[in-house]
């Protein structure tokens, strides 16, 4: 899959979830994740389905693989209070 296709098919893993389908999403963010493992968006995306389907320990991995990828202090806080929330329940 190129990068190109890799995006395509993240923004429609995010319509995929958007719309309530979250384990068809999952699979894609994964298969994303595999193809660009340097993206903090797209493990950020796959943590973000995962949390919405339950699975806390696996959304808090995938969101500190976003974190230790991610630049911006913006994305880096919110991240980070995301893991705050989810280490709470």
């Amino acid at each position: 899959m190129n990068r190109a296709l890799a995006v395509a098919s993240g923004v429609i893993a995010a319509i995929v979830l958007a719309a309530g389908k979250t384990a068809q999403a999952i699979e894609v963010f994964e298969k994303n994740v595999k193809v660009r493992p340097a993206s903090w968006n797209v493990c950020d995306s796959l943590a973000e389905a995962r949390e919405k389907n339950g699975e806390t320990k696996a959304a808090i991995a995938g969101y500190e693989k976003a974190f230790s990828i991610v630049k911006d202090d913006a994305n880096r806080t919110r991240i980070t209070n995301t893991i705050a929330k989810l280490k709470a329940r």
